[in-house]
Parts: C-alpha cells; sequence; structure tokens
C-alpha cells in the first residue's frame, strides 16, 4: 500500500507530487506508523504530469525492493 498526494502551496510556492510507503509495525497506543517519503516537484520534472509519472515509478521501484528503512 502507498499514497501519492498532490501538494500545492500559495505560501511557499510549492508545487507537485508527494509519495508515502508505510513501513513498520503500527503503534498501539497512537495507532501511527512511520513513513518513508519524496517529493517530486513539477518544476524539477517538468511538468506535473511528469513528475506524478516519476512518483509512480519510484513508489513501484520501493515496492519491488521492499525497502524497509
Amino acid at each position: 500500500m502507498a499514497w501519492l498526494v498532490r501538494i500545492a502551496s500559495e505560501r511557499t510556492r510549492t508545487k507537485g507530487w508527494q509519495a508515502r510507503i508505510p513501513f513498520g509495525e503500527v503503534v498501539p497506543g497512537t495507532r501511527s506508523r512511520r513513513f518513508r517519503s519524496k517529493l517530486f516537484s513539477d518544476r524539477a520534472h517538468g511538468g506535473s504530469r511528469k513528475a506524478k509519472a516519476a512518483a509512480e515509478a519510484w513508489i513501484a521501484a520501493e515496492l519491488r525492493r521492499g525497502r524497509k528503512r
């Protein structure tokens, strides 16, 4: 399971896609867990569609590798 979220902040002028992959056990008391995440900015990847494609490729590669960090 992974998440892909659109980030668009007027205050910081950040636009891009944030990819998140959960890892580790869910903490029973808080029902929270840790995530590995990476932001793929529109500007660095040449637009929203390319940034989203890069984020999806990163998620697929991380899941194939079975990253635990």
